[in-house]
């Protein structure tokens, strides 16, 4: 089915081509004001590998989700704001617009999900759509995403956007989310550690880098890049790892989530004035 009618389409075209911008300052605050919310179930179960490119569009696009919205609503991102999320140059030379689009094949493929007893695929959109010269991206969530982004009332994790548009490490975004969506953030104020397990096998599958075999690569080259970018952009939290061996053979890793202070709070909002 088509998504807009004939007549929508000449209107928005229309709009469009009275002028182009890039995004501003003003913007940038505004989508500092955008939240992230999904289901534990969703960030710390499902497997899957997406740049960090991806992992922007799809945040950015879960973003405009508002409460008693159907599951089968339509929502219009800008194109605009797209290349700003994902880091991308807005020009007028087309290679935005490719890119945009062959993010969002990406993201209509489907994903493993493990749920206790059984394994499902679920894609994170199931339509989308690109008017030419309208500068606007039409996107349609997958059903079968529904009671993982819409209408959450319990075992759910929400953040701001921008609380991950800082980040350059397709690790760091999926390490920082997952942690996240292990903590209160209530607590971490009132001075509570929070510790997080988990086996580096599990760790690896979650973080889809099981290319890593060697404990000693998957420590340099993911776990301590992640970290040491949550912690230099996070005004959130701070993190750091123990390890625990059986032999001489690292098998877990436990995660101390704490509160940043004012120092690595301010040293924080420097670095995000920086890449925002």
């Amino acid at each position: 089915n088509q998504i807009f009618t004939s007549m929508q389409r000449t209107d928005i075209i229309s709009s469009r081509r009275e002028g182009s911008r890039l995004i501003d300052g003003k913007q940038k605050r505004e989508m500092q004001e955008y939240y992230v919310v999904k289901s534990n179930d969703l960030i710390q179960k499902a497997r899957y590998s997406l740049t960090v490119q991806q992992q922007k569009l799809i945040l950015f696009a879960i973003s405009k989700i508002k409460k008693g919205d159907p599951y089968d609503k339509v929502y219009e991102l800008s194109i605009d704001e797209c290349c700003s999320v994902m880091g991308l140059e807005y020009d007028t030379g087309g290679y935005y617009y490719k890119a945009i689009k062959d993010d969002l094949v990406k993201l209509t493929n489907r994903l493993w999900v493990r749920f206790d007893d059984r394994e499902a695929t679920v894609a994170w959109i199931s339509d989308a759509e690109i008017i030419p010269l309208s500068g606007t991206v039409y996107i349609r969530f997958h059903e079968k995403m529904t009671p993982y982004l819409f209408d959450l009332q319990n075992r759910y994790t929400q953040y701001q956007l921008y609380e991950v548009l800082v980040l350059k490490g397709k690790y760091s975004l999926r390490l920082y989310e997952l942690l996240r969506s292990y903590v209160m953030q209530d607590e971490l104020r009132d001075g509570k550690e929070k510790e997080v397990s988990f086996t580096v096998d599990e760790l690896r599958k979650l973080l889809c880098c099981e290319n890593y075999k060697r404990w000693a690569e998957f420590d340099r080259c993911v776990l301590r890049k992640a970290v040491d970018e949550i912690n230099a952009t996070s005004d959130i939290i701070k993190v750091s790892y123990d390890t625990y061996k059986r032999g001489k053979t690292v098998t877990r890793i436990n995660f101390i989530i704490d509160y940043p202070n004012l120092m690595e709070k301010f040293a924080a909002h420097n670095d995000q004035r920086k890449r925002l």
